[in-house]
């Protein structure tokens, strides 16, 4: 299973590395040129933004195709991952990790996935993995937890203020990795989640998703830090398909 991270983040680094410049690729990346040139998802290079593996044991956690790079809040610390380990992060500590608000991971009028592997420890709130969802005029996009229905959701705004969201249908459990994977279909009007490889679950809409201000925050909205762990967290400026979203599953 490492062989396969490893080969992802490799190929993603090479890619990008090629069209933007080498100079913004953090060092830490492993690039091994055989297991890029064999791993077959190719297209997971193109379109990405952002790429965490969330190893470290604490303080920074480094972006791997850009800049940017997490801040630890409180103390988010380490524990055993999907893929080596993974960030802890702690409802009574509201330990979570942020960037500021950048192009790169924004809203816009255009495609957006979010896909992260989550551990939840409890669920008797609702736990954001990643948000751009401050308050009422700010609202941008959000990939949770739902304690009320007890499955993820995709949320999004396109003015700030009304907002709109998709909900998985599949129950979730303490103690268990899901492959959570949202966003934003622009060519097929849709918003859409996936847990694990179930297969999407889709709501029709055409507005885009809005250029909100607000931090990018990885696990933290205001009351609904999660409780639990997450890691190998991606974005894309495009909507992943099928095989993409399958190799994910596969890695």
């Amino acid at each position: 299973m490492r062989v396969k991270r490893f080969a992802i983040i490799a190929l993603i680094t090479l890619i990008v590395a090629v069209t933007l410049g080498a100079t913004i690729i953090p060092a830490r990346a492993e690039v091994k040129p055989m297991q890029v040139m064999n791993y077959p998802a190719l297209s997971l290079s193109n379109g990405i933004v952002g790429y965490w593996k969330l190893d470290e044991s604490n303080g920074t956690r480094y972006d791997f195709v850009g800049t940017n790079n997490l801040t630890s809040n409180n103390n988010v610390s380490q524990a055993p991952g999907k893929h080596n380990f993974g960030a802890q992060l702690s409802y009574a500590n509201t330990s979570y990790l942020s960037v500021a608000d950048n192009a790169f991971l924004s809203g816009c009028n255009c495609d957006i996935t979010v896909a992260a592997w989550v551990y939840l420890d409890t669920k008797t709130t609702d736990k954001f993995i990643v948000s751009q969802w401050e308050t009422v005029g700010n609202l941008g996009y959000a990939l949770y937890y739902d304690t009320a229905l007890n499955v993820f959701r995709f949320s999004t705004s396109s003015n700030g203020s009304d907002y709109y969201f998709v909900s998985d249908t599949h129950q979730v459990s303490v103690g268990t990795w899901y492959l959570v994977i949202g966003g934003y279909d622009s060519i097929g009007d849709r918003l859409f989640i996936q847990t694990n490889d179930y297969g999407i679950e889709t709501i029709s809409n055409s507005l885009g998703v809005y250029n909100s201000s607000a931090a990018w925050w990885v696990g933290y909205d205001t009351g609904a830090t999660l409780d639990g762990r997450i890691d190998s967290l991606g974005v894309w400026k495009k909507f992943l398909q099928p095989a993409e979203r399958s190799a994910l599953w596969n890695s």
